[in-house]
């Protein structure tokens, strides 16, 4: 399993493969006999799960180091007479 540095590195370079999708600058575009193509290898939701997928794995390893998020229970409400 990958360590969490590793983890964050892979997710800040899915960010900045999003943003160049966004932009225009991962297109890939053929030509051929005055006919054009403009297509993307991945689509912006692909890239969405995929960052997903690996904030879940960070937030699986933070809760196995015991770091992270502190999770809190609910509070009950009660109303008295």
């Amino acid at each position: 399993m990958p360590t969490r540095e590793q983890l964050v590195a892979d997710r800040a370079a899915l960010v900045s493969a999003r943003t160049s999708l966004l932009t225009g600058q991962q297109v890939k575009e053929y030509q051929r006999d005055g006919r054009r193509v403009v297509y993307a290898t991945m689509t912006p939701d692909d890239i969405k799960g995929a960052i997903a997928e690996v904030d879940d794995q960070i937030e699986a390893l933070d809760r196995a180091a015991g770091s992270g998020r502190p999770r809190f229970r609910a509070l009950s409400v009660r109303f008295g007479r």
